[in-house]
């Protein structure tokens, strides 16, 4: 059992390069956020930051959604705009996109992430120094029946780009997502080892039956690594290979790492399955041998 904690361990805080895990399926950031993000939209949301900088609000309006158009739209275009520096950005990269369906329409979102460098500004006997930041810029559209017009937009500076914000790290955390990562790591520590015992039980064709249902978790508890927000999906079914269900991390290219706990239906039924049969074979005089013998 000890040994299963180690390499449970090691594959959960070890394991946990981003890029080391999206080269496993052969990409990396940049490449899978091209493949996930829709170009149209992309497209308009650079288009609306330029167009807000020039101060070109009416051609924004054009675009947005008659639902979100009122008399105050023109300041709040103008608020948003304020918000970007007055300078150029030395960098800027799509982090987020996803797509998901409302009734009749498909809902778009695309934030982008604008860096600026460093500047030293005159002031009046001094030179103050502006910090290096980061600007967070969000779109979302509604396609329906294709006509496209956007629904939100979102702005927010930030003072780290968002490779730090989301990063894997045990520093600074709060009780759930230590709560979190204990029990990813000792439900899959069971998984684990439930899989061993099954290995090294004789018990006939039947194993072959048992070890894929050991595989099959039932559930779905997801907590957000950075934020420590839990979530709960009761009818959720998952196979986990090549192991175990119980704890897994995931990752999206520039997104929150998310800890996923599920619960081993297939190894607590094993086990149940084994005790029955043990104390059956042991009536009848067999012996059913598990890892270093045990029975």
């Amino acid at each position: 059992m000890r040994w299963c904690i180690v390499v449970l361990l090691v594959l959960f805080l070890g394991g946990c390069d981003r890029n080391g895990l999206l080269k496993l399926a052969g990409y990396d950031r940049v490449s899978l956020m091209r493949k996930m993000t829709p170009p149209y939209e992309e497209g308009l949301a650079i288009l609306c930051v330029d167009l807000l900088r020039q101060g070109k609000y009416e051609e924004v309006t054009e675009r947005l959604d008659p639902s979100i158009v009122d008399a105050g739209i023109h300041d709040k275009l103008v608020a948003i705009a304020k918000t970007f520096p007055d300078r150029e950005p030395v960098s800027a990269k799509t982090i987020d996109a996803t797509v998901s369906h409302r009734g009749d329409a498909v809902i778009t979102s695309v934030t982008l992430e604008y860096e600026y460098a460093p500047e030293a500004k005159p002031t009046s006997g001094s030179t103050e120094l502006i910090p290096r930041s980061w600007l967070f810029f969000q779109l979302v559209t509604q396609n329906i029946g294709g006509l496209r017009t956007i629904t939100g937009l979102q702005v927010a500076p930030s003072s780290e780009p968002i490779e730090t914000i989301n990063a894997f790290t045990l520093a600074d955390k709060g009780v759930p997502q230590y709560a979190a990562l204990c029990m990813a790591i000792l439900v899959s520590t069971f998984g684990l080892y439930v899989f061993v015992v099954c290995v090294r039980t004789k018990m006939g064709k039947i194993k072959w039956f048992w070890l894929p249902l050991i595989l099959i978790g039932v559930g779905k508890v997801t907590v957000n690594w950075t934020t420590g927000q839990w979530s709960f999906t009761p009818l959720s079914l998952s196979l986990q290979l090549p192991l175990p269900p119980g704890g897994t991390i995931n990752c999206s290219p520039y997104g929150p790492w998310i800890v996923c706990i599920t619960a081993p239906f297939g190894a607590i039924a094993f086990l149940q399955y084994r005790k029955r049969l043990t104390r059956h074979r042991a009536s009848s005089g067999v012996t059913i041998s598990g890892p270093n013998g045990a029975q």
